[in-house]
């Protein structure tokens, strides 16, 4: 308002309710029969509750629905997380996906019919939050075979459990000194199905760019993966496709400065795949069950053998606990897990 209390500009206010998840609602919501026309927008919001490990978004569609729509997940500060399309009539019933180390605060869903569907698309959606949290994320030694868990939520749950040694990881710290690109040479070997390469930078350092691509490129010079921050955060992957024993391939970190050339520091978390993965026995009083109970602390055994992979001395070995519905066996929660070699 002016000096003679009248109004300069009006702006629109939006008030945000999110969906709560509480142990009066098991921490779940289902929405049954939703319907969002063709190039228009449905949006749920999500308040991650206290303690939270987890986060499954199952969308499905009956026989006799028609159902295209694309998917969207964003994060409390807006990075997106998740685009998907699915389609009924290509024989999906349903699209499931989990969410692990969840951000506090709000996350939007999105679901957008698509623009050139033949009528509008009909959908139930279920999202559930789960709470298994470990006392110390931290690597463990290799003789070191016990962990110790805790349930946050107020809620029973019951588990079959398992696990597996997936592969191995490492930490790559990256100073970028007034640098337009930096290269970061990698090998892949035959017992390698995959390598994902994880990468941060500080939000600060996140606005002096207009854009950071990231390049994989193989060994006559041609890009074979390319990617980039959506935010400050992003990832790229490449799959072993290759005949050789062993493959020399090449990161590529491309900044773009809004000004000249700055610096910055890069934090890369290097993930391989092994092809032969490691079984885990996972117990509790000697069985493969377990009823937790809230914030009651549990121990769970690990028996596994030594990988016959090897890996460089600066990595360690990652795997997963998994935890399963009793009744169907469906994954529930899956726990990462680093050890020493």
């Amino acid at each position: 308002y002016n000096g003679d209390n009248k109004a300069e500009f009006e702006m629109m206010a939006t008030i945000i309710m999110p969906y709560q998840f509480n142990s009066e609602n098991n921490y779940s919501h289902s929405w049954k029969n939703e319907i969002v026309k063709q190039g228009m927008h449905k949006r749920y919001f999500l308040e991650v509750p206290p303690g939270a490990a987890s986060m499954r978004i199952k969308l499905s569609s009956d026989s006799d629905q028609h159902t295209v729509c694309r998917m969207y997940l964003h994060k409390p500060e807006g990075e997106e997380v998740l685009f998907a399309a699915f389609n009924a009539g290509n024989n999906d019933s349903d699209y499931e996906k989990y969410f692990y180390n969840l951000d506090p605060g709000v996350y939007e869903f999105v679901v957008l019919g698509q623009f050139t569907a033949k009528e509008p698309s009909t959908y139930d959606l279920n999202i559930e939050f789960k709470s298994i949290n470990r006392d110390e994320k931290r690597v463990l030694e290799y003789d070191e075979k016990v962990i110790s868990i805790f349930n946050l939520f107020n809620k029973v749950e019951s588990y079959s459990m398992s696990g597996k040694i997936l592969g191995y990881q490492k930490d790559i710290s990256v100073f970028l000194d007034s640098v337009e690109t930096y290269e970061i040479p990698f090998t892949i070997k035959n017992n390698e199905s995959a390598k994902k390469f994880d990468i941060k930078i500080s939000k600060t350092d996140f606005n002096k760019l207009t854009d950071f691509a990231v390049l994989i490129y193989d060994e006559n010079g041609k890009i074979i993966s390319s990617d980039g921050l959506g935010y400050s955060e992003g990832s790229i992957s490449v799959r072993n496709t290759f005949s050789k024993e062993e493959v020399n391939l090449k990161l590529t970190l491309v900044p773009a400065y809004a000004n000249e050339a700055g610096q910055m520091d890069v934090n890369i978390i290097e993930t391989t795949v092994a092809k032969n993965k490691v079984n885990i026995g996972v117990t509790s009083d000697y069985s493969n069950r377990i009823t937790m109970y809230p914030s009651v602390e549990y121990q769970l055994s690990l028996n596994y053998l030594y990988p016959s992979f090897t890996i460089p001395d600066d990595a360690v070995y990652y795997g997963k606990v998994y935890f399963k519905s009793l009744s169907g066996g469906q994954k529930k929660y899956e726990l990462p897990l680093q050890i020493n070699k």
